[in-house]
């Protein structure tokens, strides 16, 4: 579990594999002033233009943007070596 802390209080816990929770913190802490973004930068070892991308999806539709499922056509995975020798084979065996 990790928690951020802001002087002596405790502002916001969440598991650490969640990533879509660390994301909306700390676009929050950037948002509402709590934090500059060369501090957060440094502070959590994050890309500044990461860090933008957050902000503008926090500005846009508040904390719940993070947790929204996201639409469009699914990613495919990056084919490996099989792949390639697969369709190899198949094209060697056509007359």
């Amino acid at each position: 579990m990790i928690t951020y802390v802001q002087g002596m209080m405790p502002v916001f816990s969440h598991a650490a594999n969640d990533t879509a929770s660390f994301k909306m913190i700390i676009s929050q802490f950037y948002v509402n002033g709590n934090a500059k973004q060369v501090d957060l930068v440094k502070a959590f070892g994050i890309r500044p233009q990461a860090l933008k991308r957050w902000v503008k999806r926090f500005r846009k539709g508040g904390a719940s943007a993070f947790y929204i499922e996201s639409r469009g056509r699914p990613r495919s995975k990056k084919r490996g070596s099989g792949f390639k020798a697969e369709s190899d084979e198949k094209a060697g065996s056509q007359p």
